[in-house]
Order: C-alpha cells, then structure tokens, then sequence
C-alpha cells in the first residue's frame, strides 16, 4: 500500500479538511478549518506554514498543519488554541506517524519541534514514544481542563451535588428576580459581529477594573475572533449569550459547540453589578441548555480557576512535546525552552492557574 505526502495550503485543502477532522480519533474544535484560517489570517502569512498532507492510494489520511517560526516547527494555532494536535483518520494513527518520522528526519529546515496544547490521551503521545526515540524529546505537563460529563437532563446534574450547592445554583437567579427585569438570550448567527462587540467590552470590564491582563486587550484577540465568526456563520457552532437587565446587556458568555461537547471559551460581566454573579447565572444557563440539547461534555477549556471548580468537575491534562534534531545549535534552544517551560509551569501552579 503506497503513501505520500504533499505540502499543501489551507485553501487547497478545504473542502477534505473538516471532513478528517470528524473522522478522527478526537474531533477537536480548535483544528477545524474555520479556527486554523481565523488564526492564520491574523498571526500568519502563509509563507512560513508547513501543512503536510498523507495519502494513501489516493485517499486523505492525515495532516500535519505545521509552521516554521526561524527553526522551529509549532501546530498552526499555537497560543490561542485550547487543544491541537496532528488530524489524523482513526484506525490510521500508526501509519501516519511512521511516515511522519521519514518525513521529519528528512526535512533540514527546523532545529527544534514544539507541539504544545496536545491532549495527553492522544495517539499522538502513545506514537510519539514508539516512533521517535532516535530524537531527543521531552513530554512535559502542560495544562489542566476541567470538564463535566453531561447526563440526559439538567436534574440528573443536580443530583450529583449537596444540598448547599443545589441552593447556590438556584440562589443568584432568585436574587436577580427581586432587582430587576431580566432574561437571557442567544445571539443568532447574524448578529454575532454585533454580539461580539457586547461581549468585548463586558469582558474588558471586570479586567479594567482590577487592572488584570487578558488578551482581549489585544486588537488581533477581537480581530481573530470577528473573523472567526465570518468563517463560521451559518454553522451553528458559535454560542453566544447574553444576560439583559432592564434591556440593556450586562453579561455574556461565549464559547463553541462543536459535536457532543461545548467548549466554553470566555464570559464577562459588567462589573457594577458584580454581586449578583451575573456570569455564575450564564454558567448555569449554558450548562442547563448544552444538557437538553443532548451534549455529553460541558468543557471549561484551560485553566483551574475556582469558578470552574465550583462545579467539582473531572479534570484531563495538556502535554507539550519538545523535540531536537540532535546539532549543538538545536539542543541548546531545546534546553532554553525546556527551563523556560519549567518556569512557566511553577509560575502557573504557584497561582493556581494549573
């Protein structure tokens, strides 16, 4: 059976790129064509990607969507991205990377490989270890995603909690009552430009108030993600909520629904009416709708904050995967980016972030 690859671009893989994403062993969101060229069309300029494509007697079987920074190779999305991998069709797992090896040690164009944001469940772990042994790498811990698994309605959820927990839930929506006229509504597809906008700035609030960095202070954060909703719209993929008091909007919730799960990205709130918890009340409602809508997973994305634990949820693991080609000028940006991860890393559990 014959295999090849062919360096390709984004465009030219478009209409088989989703299409392997689903097929794959672990459909992620944050590798979907609409993400990549989101990203792409902001932080990349399409002369440094290295996007391999495998076939197999004429048939699509995997794809490494790759950029070359300098001498280093890094998935396509990296930074923004809450989980990337390899897209690989399942069942096809050990003859992608076997290829992929052959490829990589061929290539002379990079010195140092840094995957990051890797599902450590991913067969891209168990293959990495089997098929790249003659290359100096690392697996390193990463980042911890807290998540629930979701039963068939929203009172088998509340039943997983105390008595004291139930009360909180149904606590803030009943303070809220006594106060104001309120509701919740989600922005259809075509009013996201405008959606985002009031999600923009109820997310700005609370950071401006606390003098707290967040990348949405970034103009490329709300380009990124107004792009994005111009690729996704008409997909029913985007939610995004908005909690109204007295008509106008206050809180907002945004995040992605993407097979049996929703990925729930950011929330904000405006700050000045912070003790009724606006955003806890638009948690609730988006894990109570993403139950009736027969999702399997609620996922809180990157982080430990105490505001995802509230919730007791499970919790799955990140890696990184740091590799060298083995020259003096490769092993000493592998070790400087190993101790800078390390530090990262303590930094991050120091604050309870990981």
């Amino acid at each position: 059976m014959s295999f090849n690859w062919r360096q390709s671009s984004i465009e030219e893989l478009k209409g088989e790129w989703n299409y392997l994403v689903l097929r794959s062993s672990f459909p992620n969101f944050f590798s979907t064509w609409e993400w990549i060229r989101a990203w792409r069309s902001i932080f990349g300029n399409g002369k440094d990607e290295r996007i391999w494509a495998l076939y197999r007697s004429g048939g699509l079987i995997g794809i490494a969507p790759l950029r070359l920074a300098g001498r280093s190779l890094s998935f396509i999305g990296t930074g923004f991205s809450d989980r990337l991998d390899f897209i690989i069709q399942k069942g096809q797992e050990e003859s992608f990377f076997e290829n992929f090896r052959n490829l990589l040690l061929e290539d002379n164009s990079w010195d140092v490989l840094d995957l990051q944001e890797v599902d450590s469940k991913s067969p891209t772990v168990l293959f990495w270890e089997r098929y790249f042994s003659t290359l100096d790498f690392r697996i390193l811990p990463q980042s911890k995603l807290p998540y629930l698994t979701l039963p068939s309605t929203w009172d088998e959820l509340l039943k997983r909690f105390s008595k004291k927990r139930r009360d909180k839930i149904r606590y803030y929506p009943r303070l809220l009552d006594k106060s104001y006229s309120w509701r919740i509504e989600e922005v259809p597809d075509s009013q996201l430009q405008e959606g985002l906008a009031q999600f923009f700035r109820l997310h700005l609030s609370r950071f401006k108030r606390k003098l707290m960095p967040t990348p949405a202070l970034l103009p490329s954060f709300r380009s990124f993600h107004l792009n994005l909703a111009r690729e996704l719209a008409g997909k029913g993929i985007v939610r995004l909520y908005l909690l109204y008091l007295n008509d106008k909007p206050s809180a907002s919730l945004y995040g992605f629904e993407f097979q049996d799960r929703f990925c729930f990205y950011l929330s904000g709130q405006d700050e000045r009416f912070h003790e009724y918890s606006l955003g806890y009340i638009l948690q609730i409602h988006a894990i109570k709708k993403s139950t009736e809508r027969g999702l399997k997973f609620f996922d809180f994305l990157r982080g430990l904050e105490s505001y995802k634990l509230h919730w007791k949820p499970e919790i799955n693991e990140n890696v990184r995967i740091l590799a060298h080609k083995g020259t003096l000028k490769s092993k000493i940006s592998f070790n400087v980016r190993t101790m800078e991860h390390a530090l990262t890393h303590y930094v991050k559990k120091r604050a309870g972030r990981i």
